[in-house]
């Protein structure tokens, strides 16, 4: 098993602030923040289990992608030094620039609730 989260189709800015070890806050304009936030979600479905089916979802995941406490969760089960901190990471940054704009704000909100809900998950097979 890798220890890793998938670099592939991470966003560029996720990969430098992991090369110079966490040490800069990068550099998202707000007129960048929509492909950062596309960046995000496809990198994000990218390292999701098979089973979820998300691999051909071209908008955020919604709620009919929220599926109850269970299922094989072990694909994201990554305990690498950046392991889950790089997607939080970028959540943090997207936060803090999401402004007044009510269809990122909602993305974010959506993004939010699906990190929330992958990692409750991990939680409850990593204690059994």
């Amino acid at each position: 098993m890798k220890l890793r989260l998938p670099s592939e189709g991470r966003p560029p800015e996720v990969a430098s602030w992991i090369k110079f070890y966490r040490r800069i806050h990068p550099d998202i304009t707000p007129g960048e923040l929509q492909r950062f936030a596309d960046e995000w979600w496809s990198w994000w479905k990218g390292m999701q289990p098979a089973w979820q089916s998300v691999d051909d979802v071209v908008s955020p995941l919604g709620d009919e992608y929220r599926v109850r406490l269970g299922g094989d969760w072990e694909v994201l089960l990554k305990r690498g030094k950046n392991g889950h901190v790089s997607p939080l990471a970028g959540l943090a940054w997207w936060g803090d620039l999401v402004g007044d704009d009510v269809e990122l704000k909602r993305e974010w909100a959506l993004a939010l609730e699906k990190c929330h809900h992958a990692l409750l998950n991990l939680l409850a097979c990593t204690s059994e």
